[in-house]
């Protein structure tokens, strides 16, 4: 559990919900991350970043500014460095009397653990209020910075906050406070606006938490995190993106071809398959006919949004994942070995688990990983009411209804989706 009490505190959470900030005091019977969590998610990160992965990520500045490419190498834990102390020594070392920061994104990836812990309550939560279209994103706000280092701000996602290390303090203003004055707007972004912090915060609501407290703020308030000591503090911020559009759901639906990725090796040079556009020989700058390769692939893309049930498979792909991963989306994938026919399939929570059928197909979704079953949606349905309930089947049972080129892909959803009995 997050919170002492996840249902009447998320119940509590509801109320407040769209409204204005709120803490709930001493709300936690522990904090969701330490200084050694912090220091392994830092170390998780910066692995991730040198190995070119795209989650997690991190973001740093000096001063209130972006780091250079070796201000940031600065920050990488070197090899002898092994507990947050050493670590934080080496960054003060490295900037003395400076104020810097670090951002780690989509910590839920470094540490698997911020994810396990906070998932339950956001299903309590979401029962009241609904699950986000746009998902969750999670991150941690660390330095010694006096305040944020991209200033008063706004987000269209609702937050959740917890601090891990010393204490946080945010100061509020609502969205009218600043929606009219144009002469502070940052250009290009309008959620974003060039004021001093001392020059506003009179007028703001200012809370502090501890560890044991969380704090919540709707969308579109203007916010900054400030600080009047030196001393290093963090804070787990979970963005829930409750409001999203069709178009981007569309936009994630649809299944393009995969690309590679730009510059990353002779894989994406031996990737490009078109070598130049054409024009024809007249003096009309016409283009040539479209190649047959891209036709093909416009071809596929089209015949699969064209294909019976695809709108509201697609949709329900999307919304099943979202539902069965509280918004964080599938786990990192791991490698699910060879297949073990006799094992048990069960789940440990049936709030990660849940399916739906469109005609004679079945998506089952798990922890936020889909797969699809393309008939015998009776048997199916029988199948999964069965593991919802705590009771268990096992994979061979499953597999009877997925044609054999398909087992392997059958195999990883059970292990990956967390559905592989482990005792």
């Amino acid at each position: 559990m997050l919170t002492l009490d996840d249902a009447g505190t998320a119940e509590d959470l509801a109320k407040v919900w769209g409204r204005r900030p709120h803490v709930f005091r001493n709300a936690m019977p522990r904090p969701v991350f330490e200084a050694t969590d912090f220091f392994s998610g830092v170390v998780a990160t910066a692995q991730a970043m040198l190995n070119g992965q795209s989650k997690p990520t991190g973001r740093l500045a000096l001063n209130g500014k972006s780091t250079s490419i070796d201000e940031a190498l600065s920050f990488i834990p070197r090899s002898h460095i092994q507990s947050f102390e050493q670590y934080e020594e080496q960054i003060r070392e490295s900037f003395r009397d400076k104020e810097f920061s670090i951002i780690l994104d989509n910590v839920d990836v470094a540490l698997p653990n911020i994810r396990k812990r906070v998932s339950p309550f956001m299903h309590s939560l979401f029962k009241h209020v609904g699950y986000p279209v746009r998902g969750i994103h999670s991150c941690v706000y660390a330095g010694n910075y006096a305040s944020t280092p991209f200033g008063i701000h706004m987000d269209d996602c609702h937050v959740i906050m917890t601090a891990g290390i010393g204490r946080k303090t945010v100061a509020f203003w609502p969205r009218e406070y600043f929606e009219h004055r144009r002469d502070l707007m940052i250009p290009g972004s309008m959620a974003h606006i060039q004021a001093k912090v001392s020059d506003h915060i009179d007028d703001a609501v200012v809370l502090e938490i501890g560890p044991l407290d969380l704090l919540y703020w709707p969308a579109g308030y203007w916010h900054v995190g400030i600080s009047d000591a030196k001393d290093f503090h963090a804070a787990l911020s979970i963005g829930i993106y409750h409001k999203g559009n069709a178009a981007g759901i569309v936009k994630d639906a649809v299944a393009l071809p995969p690309v590679a990725n730009a510059n990353s090796g002779l894989p994406s040079y031996d990737s490009l398959d078109m070598d130049g556009i054409k024009i024809s020989a007249t003096n009309a700058p016409a283009v040539s006919m479209a190649p047959q390769r891209f036709t093909d692939m416009w071809n596929e893309v089209r015949a699969g949004m064209l294909s019976e049930n695809a709108a509201e498979i697609a949709y329900l792909k999307h919304t099943l994942s979202t539902i069965t991963s509280v918004g964080f989306g599938p786990p990192v994938l791991e490698s699910p070995g060879a297949i073990q026919h006799m094992a048990g399939v069960a789940i440990g929570d049936s709030r990660f688990l849940a399916w739906q059928n469109v005609a004679d197909t079945t998506v089952v979704a798990s922890h936020g990983l889909l797969f699809e079953f393309r008939s015998n949606p009776d048997e199916i349905n029988a199948l999964f009411l069965k593991i919802k309930r705590g009771e268990e089947t096992s994979f061979t049972e499953i597999a009877a209804f997925v044609p054999t080129e398909r087992l392997h892909d059958l195999w990883a959803f059970i292990v990956n989706g967390g559905l592989l009995r482990t005792s």
